[in-house]
């Protein structure tokens, strides 16, 4: 039900064309795409069909990457959200589009926000990887992987002598 109010919000566009940009263009694709895949409703098919037509557009415009930079971070909106589409209508463009976003952080790793933006583009590589097999995308998502390791506690992290504190 809440997947339904959220889709049937991005009909009336209430952001206007602030809506059509940046992370809540990328998220309003996947739930679109889900509810349209859920009901069948064409309306939300439509409304994702030009959504995606855009992102696909934009991605030119910004020099081959789906997010903008001020978005890096939400890298894994865009892939999650055009992979969806992609699973529900097989579109050779989304694929393509697909594979050169994985093409481009693996290229040209997002590293603003920190390594936010780095780790949220694992999902882009791993789309590559299962679209093309090109080992090149394995290789960088394991490496991006590595980087998200920790060293392991001391002691089972459901010892009830652990405090916030100790823990931070």
């Amino acid at each position: 039900d809440v997947a339904i109010q959220t889709a049937d919000m991005h009909l009336r566009r209430l952001w206007g064309e602030h809506e059509l940009t940046g992370r809540r263009l990328y998220l309003s694709v996947w739930n679109l795409t889900d509810v349209w895949d859920a009901t069948k409703d064409q309306r939300f098919g439509a409304e994702a069909a030009q959504r995606v037509s855009r992102m696909l557009r934009l991605q030119f415009e910004q020099g081959g990457t789906l997010a903008l930079d001020r978005y890096g971070y939400a890298q894994i909106y865009a892939s999650q959200g055009l992979s969806r589409y992609y699973s529900v209508t097989g579109d050779a463009d989304v694929r393509q589009a697909l594979v050169r976003q994985a093409r481009f952080v693996r290229d040209v790793p997002p590293l603003n926000h920190w390594m936010e933006s780095y780790f949220s583009s694992i999902h882009s590589l791993a789309i590559g990887y299962e679209l093309t097999g090109e080992p090149s995308f394995l290789a960088e998502t394991r490496k991006r992987v590595a980087e998200m390791r920790t060293d392991p506690l001391p002691r089972p992290i459901d010892d009830p002598s652990w405090t916030q504190q100790a823990l931070f």
